[in-house]
């Protein structure tokens, strides 16, 4: 089945902010160690200038797709991550000021290349050259510019976090309830 991890460091932000710009509630509950499951997810961490939350990318929630991240990003800057290491993809990207700026994707079960959108990072020639396997570029790049490495222990403090649940549209009034005057 795979592993299937998306991260998204909020610059300069604090746990409340990236929270709340993201869609995400904080609860309070840290995990015992600085080891997560993808059954913890989803969590969230402060790093050295950012605040990142985990998520299993199935869940798939709109505040972590395009529009909302470039809609978030005109708030703070965004470094968007994803793996899925069943079909050999990752991705990094970088959203500011309500704009896409780059993203590396590299999609093995398709294509096996990495594929640049935008204006990539000058260091992407030089990741090039360190890594084996241009799987790993997005995920260097995404190390490089917030320190996370998604599949080694790093000593951070993983606090549990809630998805608040979608608001429920009231449907239309059956007829018993117009009769009895009863929303």
């Amino acid at each position: 089945m795979g592993f299937r991890l998306r991260w998204i460091a909020v610059a300069n932000a604090g746990a409340e902010e990236a929270c709340a710009l993201l869609d995400f509630r904080r609860t309070g509950q840290l995990l015992p160690n600085d080891r997560y499951e993808v059954q913890d997810l989803p969590l969230g961490a402060a790093l050295a200038r950012h605040y990142m939350i985990l998520d299993d990318a199935r869940e798939d929630p709109n505040a972590l797709r395009d529009p909302a991240l470039a809609e978030a990003s005109r708030r703070f800057e965004l470094l968007a991550g994803f793996v899925y290491d069943a079909v050999s993809t990752t991705e990094a990207a970088l959203w500011r000021n309500g704009r896409l700026v780059w993203r590396l994707t590299f999609e093995g079960a398709d294509t096996s290349k990495l594929i640049v959108q935008g204006d990539p990072p000058a260091e992407l020639a030089s990741w090039r050259d360190t890594v084996e396997d241009e799987v790993d570029i997005p995920l260097l790049a995404s190390t490089q510019l917030t320190g996370f490495v998604h599949d080694q222990d790093q000593s951070l403090a993983f606090e549990r976090l809630e998805r608040p649940a979608p608001a429920v549209q009231p449907g239309p009034r059956g007829w018993l309830s117009r009769l009895f005057g009863r929303s």
